[in-house]
């Protein structure tokens, strides 16, 4: 709005208010702000339901911190994946609880719900706001018990063949390779049989980000995803936060500057490994509106 802001502490305010309510903006702009979602009539997908998620295991566990990929980069608990993997042997029995404990309540731990978030440039001025984009950090913990989650889930939704053949994105063995290929395929053979075809293309603008946290329940609890399971995810989406990391340089020393927390009431945390699945989850069913 043409302010400009000088304080360090007062930019990274900012940054963050800018961030968090990026999505509400595009609702607005949308107009689909407050608009209620249609969800009390999802018919369910499956008569196979989850109710809980298995507990997990020391060897689980291990394989799953080596996964992680080996970066320096940390949340807002400073534990990186590296120091995961550097300390594991020790760390194995007091994660195999906790993330035991966590699927058995049904509750995400809430110190691993607050991103920390850096404001990246993109392009033109660097005095607008606009053009930055966030980049955000997540606890490796976080991610170890969604990798965990995340199995559980994708074996229940394998298993009831739940996810459409027409999803391409975030799918093991697809690619925007096999979506022209099998476009191009489907085009070809309509031509053939002297149909006319018709497509239309969209593109989701800040789609992670405009998810309304109770359509997301719904559309798990449509694919037999209920009880302790359901009140997990339920935990996991809602009660997060995020606050905005600067570095700044004065005198030729530099301090980091954080901003105040602010909640995040919508959509799947950035950089996450539960987000991707929980959006295609989603859109799952648009191919058949």
């Amino acid at each position: 709005n043409g302010i400009k802001f000088t304080n360090p502490t007062d930019v990274a305010n900012r940054f963050n208010y800018y961030f968090v309510n990026i999505a509400e903006e595009t609702l607005k702009q949308n107009k689909i702000y407050n608009t209620p979602p249609i969800i009390q009539n999802l018919p369910a997908t499956t008569d196979n339901t989850l109710t809980s998620l298995r507990p997990t295991t020391p060897d689980e566990i291990g394989r799953t911190i080596q996964s992680l990929k080996n970066s320096t980069s940390s949340g807002i608990d400073e534990i990186s994946s590296k120091i995961l993997k550097t300390c594991a042997d020790e760390l194995i029995s007091p994660l195999v609880k906790i993330v035991n404990m966590s699927m058995a309540e049904g509750t995400f731990p809430s110190k691993l719900k607050i991103a920390k978030v850096f404001p990246k440039h993109k392009q033109g001025d660097l005095q607008n706001i606009s053009n930055y984009r966030p980049i955000s950090l997540l606890s490796s913990v976080s991610k170890l018990i969604e990798k965990i989650v995340k199995v559980r889930l994708q074996e229940h939704l394998g298993q009831n063949q739940s996810l459409t053949d027409s999803q391409y994105g975030f799918v093991t063995g697809k690619s925007t390779t096999t979506a022209l290929i099998d476009l191009a395929e489907y085009i070809i053979e309509n031509i053939e049989n002297g149909n006319t075809i018709t497509s239309l293309y969209l593109d989701l603008s800040k789609a992670f980000d405009c998810l309304g946290h109770d359509l997301i329940l719904a559309k798990l609890q449509n694919s037999g995803i209920q009880r302790t399971a359901l009140k997990w995810f339920a935990s996991y989406l809602k009660g997060r936060s995020q606050m905005v990391e600067l570095k700044h340089t004065t005198r030729g020393f530099t301090s980091t500057v954080r901003s105040e927390l602010v909640p995040t009431n919508r959509g799947v945390p950035q950089g996450s490994v539960l987000g991707p699945i929980l959006f295609v989850l989603f859109i799952n069913d648009f191919p058949e509106h």
